[in-house]
């Protein structure tokens, strides 16, 4: 669990966290043309910009899992991502409907019912921060709102200041960021990743230095993979239910890794590892408020 200490500096972290938060809702004014979101990063970015839509892709899962933004009130669920409800599509007969690169596939299905833009985040290359802060300016345009678009990406770079200047007593060591899905299996990310990114953009270190395998700048490890990890700060992205981490932290080998016996494990709540810019911005409020919490003494 984390530690009870709450310093000035996690105050601060906080404090920008919900700054932006509050900043970036009700960018736009409503101009009536009929969205649909197929995909979460596309979503957050809309409902963190105020720009509503008349249908997104698995609601009930993004309220879960990405759940900042919430889906506003009135949004149909459309089905999922890969495979949306298209008699449902053709009722709700939208001006555009919105994809990511990796549902191309979609194309002839949707494009008999509306025109569809795509924009693309997640590479295994480069930078998806930077992707995300194309992407939330060209689905701010595809909109009809690109002040809102703008607004999103200035408002995060003034979070991200605040969130800064919160760790500027961090005690510098090197964080590990991982999610956990089973009582013995977790992803760790690293390079190619968004929440890589934030590290760097807080000027912190990655301590995980193996290379991606996942889309999404991640890797799959077991505990044993941790072994040569110990010194790092450990953040652990929650899970609905957090079932999987408690199986893991009842473990023996967990147990003995020295993050583990130090207590250097700090919590975040649940982030989706293919979020957009709104993932970014709250992850790096929540981790700045996390490790700016650990007492320094």
């Amino acid at each position: 669990m984390p530690p009870p200490f709450l310093g000035r500096r996690a105050v601060l972290a906080g404090g920008a966290a919900l700054a932006l938060s509050l900043s970036t809702r009700a960018f736009a004014a409503p101009t009536g043309r009929a969205l649909v979101s197929l995909d979460w990063g596309i979503s957050e970015t809309l409902y963190a910009m105020g720009i509503p839509v008349v249908g997104a892709a698995s609601v009930t899962g993004y309220d879960s899992i990405v759940a900042d933004p919430p889906t506003p009130a009135g949004t149909r669920d459309v089905g999922l991502w890969a495979a949306p409800n298209i008699e449902l599509l053709h009722q709700l007969a939208p001006d555009l409907v919105l994809i990511q690169a990796w549902q191309a596939g979609l194309l002839p299905l949707l494009q008999p019912i509306s025109p569809v833009e795509t924009t693309t985040i997640y590479t295994r290359d480069g930078s998806p921060y930077a992707r995300a802060r194309a992407a939330t300016r060209a689905i701010a345009n595809h909109a009809g709102h690109p002040d809102a678009g703008e607004a999103l990406v200035a408002a995060g770079e003034v979070a991200f200041a605040g969130c800064r200047d919160a760790l500027r007593g961090y005690d510098g060591r090197p964080v590990v960021v991982m999610k956990v899905y089973d009582g013995r299996s977790l992803i760790i990310f690293s390079r190619c990743g968004l929440f890589h990114d934030v590290l760097e953009k807080l000027g912190l270190t990655n301590g995980w230095a193996g290379p991606p395998t996942l889309l999404c700048g991640a890797s799959g490890v077991d505990l044993a993979g941790l072994a040569g990890y110990g010194e790092a700060n450990v953040v652990v992205i929650g899970t609905p239910g957090q079932k999987a981490n408690q199986r893991l932290y009842d473990s023996e080998l967990w147990a003995n890794l020295p993050f583990a016996r130090e207590r250097r494990i700090q919590h975040v709540p649940s982030f989706w590892e293919f979020g957009a810019l709104p993932t970014a911005h709250r992850f790096a409020g929540h981790l700045a408020a996390a490790l700016a919490s650990v007492d320094p003494a």
